[in-house]
């Protein structure tokens, strides 16, 4: 274990202080507690950046039985717009990569 000072305006502090009393912890436990989510939280979102991005590409569209023909419609057209800007988006980036390449 490694031991650090952390220096917390009077503030912040104060604010810590009344959180710790309602957790039944010491301001050191919760600083050590809030630090060890913020942690966590930015592994978890560093895993979400290794994802691929979210597509509609080959998303088929479902009606749902009790659905209008212009709800379905409504639907469909935001589906295709969909589809449309990732296949531009997809060969945007394409033309780019190979403008880089020369």
């Amino acid at each position: 274990m490694a031991d650090i000072t952390v220096h917390l305006d009077d503030e912040l502090y104060d604010k810590a202080l009344r959180v710790a009393r309602l957790d039944n912890v010491s301001v050191k436990e919760l600083v050590e507690d809030v630090m060890r989510r913020h942690l966590d939280y930015v592994e978890v979102v560093q895993d979400f950046s290794k994802m691929p991005p979210l597509s509609l590409e080959n998303y088929e569209l479902h009606r749902d039985a009790d659905q209008s023909d212009e709800d379905y419609a409504l639907r469909r057209s935001l589906c295709a717009g969909q589809r449309a800007c990732a296949r531009a988006n997809r060969n945007r980036r394409t033309a780019s990569a190979a403008l880089r390449r020369g």
